[in-house]
């Protein structure tokens, strides 16, 4: 199901705290993780460069806060 627009940015910042910790598992516990959730996460990571990117050219002040 979809992300409801008033909050898709609260729902996936949860997912990818979630995703981040998943990937600490791997790194500091041994866990494992399948090559399908591999390929998954360097995608995220790169759909994460371009939007720190967009991010940082985002002008805040021309944002209409409700």
């Amino acid at each position: 199901m979809p992300n409801m627009s008033y909050c898709r940015f609260e729902n996936t910042y949860h997912d990818l705290v979630d995703c981040e910790r998943a990937l600490e598992d791997v790194i500091y516990n041994g866990e494992e993780i399948s090559q399908r959730e591999m390929y998954y996460a360097k995608r995220m990571k790169e759909l994460c460069e371009e939007f720190l990117d967009t991010f940082n050219d985002l002008d805040e002040e021309d944002i209409t806060i409700n």
